[in-house]
């Protein structure tokens, strides 16, 4: 397939492994682009249609047929690509595929806040996983791989904070969350976001900044200039209030 699909998320996993000294190869890239595809749309599954069944889609992907919001040609992608997987790998990503779903309904039921990010902060593992990099001792940048997949956790758990601040109204408008938004609530999800930050900052290279600050425009140029991005950031089901 050419391009990958999310060939610019892609292209940033690739320049932060280049960070910490990653002879980034052609298979990582396919990897990341297929883990990123399938996750994309069984997330698309469970948001929008509100089907929790998330490992049963991916095993349908696997076996040989389509799924949702997936074209055939990138499901043959992410098969092809998820038979060159480590059985380490392949593990994960199976892992990660049947309990997407069940996190977004955990998600759903939360009663309050502390549970709703109980329910990111254990999910996030799962993800930074399934994006990690194939490595053993026989590879000649095997500790530098080892180095990118140790702080992908911390990475991938700041990204989730963010997006869950983020996208907390839209969250709640389409029916992905039953905690009311309130200005607690934001300011608990914003200074959760900022602290994971934080402890990103202190581990990290400097390289990988301008990397970070690039993406971060480019992605919000995207996602503000989605049809219906603004409406979605007003509550339609209740007022913004204590």
């Amino acid at each position: 397939m050419n391009p990958r699909p999310h060939e610019k998320s892609t292209r940033v996993l690739s320049e932060l492994a280049k960070v910490f000294g990653v002879d980034v190869n052609s298979f990582d890239e396919d990897k990341w682009s297929a883990a990123i595809t399938a996750a994309g749309a069984i997330d698309t599954v469970v948001d929008v249609d509100h089907n929790y069944n998330s490992g049963y889609y991916f095993e349908q992907v696997i076996n040989g047929n389509s799924m949702p919001y997936m074209t055939d040609e990138e499901a043959n992608f992410i098969r092809s690509t998820y038979e060159g997987l480590s059985d380490t790998s392949k593990k994960h990503w199976q892992t990660a595929a049947s309990k997407l779903g069940a996190f977004a309904l955990r998600r759903l039921q939360a009663t309050d806040i502390d549970e709703y990010l109980g329910v990111i902060v254990e999910e996030s593992p799962l993800m930074a996983n399934v994006l990690s990099i194939e490595n053993d001792d026989s590879r000649h940048d095997h500790l530098q791989r080892k180095s990118y997949n140790t702080w992908m956790h911390p990475m991938i758990k700041s990204m989730f904070m963010f997006d869950t601040l983020t996208d907390v109204i839209k969250d709640y408008n389409e029916g992905n969350m039953s905690i009311p938004v309130t200005p607690k609530i934001v300011g608990k999800l914003g200074w959760c976001a900022v602290n994971e930050m934080v402890h990103l900052v202190r581990i990290s290279p400097p390289s990988v900044f301008p990397i970070f600050l690039t993406r971060s425009v480019t992605k919000i140029r995207e996602k503000t200039s989605k049809e219906g991005f603004w409406s979605s950031q007003f509550l339609r089901k209740n007022s913004l209030n204590m």
